[in-house]
């Protein structure tokens, strides 16, 4: 499913409806402050799988236990917000003649491994599987 990088955001946000279909409860909840005031919205553990919206291009980033709060996504075009939560662990570089930009991760302290480039389209959109900590799929 798509999935949209935010750094305005702090938190990782998915589509309630994404969520809904996980199976499952929310651990907690959240105070989000959002352009209509704050708002409260549960929040989930799950599995976030990243990859090129690239054709062909089949590294992906898995991050496990990885919160991510419920928001209706449900008027726009991706479904996942991917933000300053998961980005402090990520670098990208902007190549405005490519039109691209090349996501690589930090390991850890010492290893930063390039992932994979995604088409910029206005909007840096990424592919995205979401999954419960089980390991099932929301199918998409």
């Amino acid at each position: 499913m798509p999935a949209l990088i935010d750094s305005g955001v702090s938190v990782t946000a998915v589509d309630g409806n994404v969520l809904d279909r996980l199976g499952y409860p929310p651990y907690g909840a959240i105070n989000l402050a959002t352009a209509g005031g704050m708002v409260t919205t549960p929040m989930y553990l799950v599995r976030l799988v990243l990859f090129s919206n690239v054709p062909g291009v089949r590294v992906r980033i898995v991050l496990d236990n990885v919160p991510v709060a419920a928001v209706d996504l449900s008027a726009r075009q991706y479904r996942v917000l991917v933000c300053r939560d998961i980005l402090r662990s990520v670098l990208l570089i902007y190549d405005g003649t490519m039109s691209q930009i090349t996501v690589t991760y930090w390991v850890d302290l010492m290893r930063l491994v390039p992932c994979f480039t995604v088409a910029w389209t206005g909007g840096v959109v990424l592919g995205c599987e979401i999954s419960r900590l089980d390991g099932w799929v929301v199918p998409w």
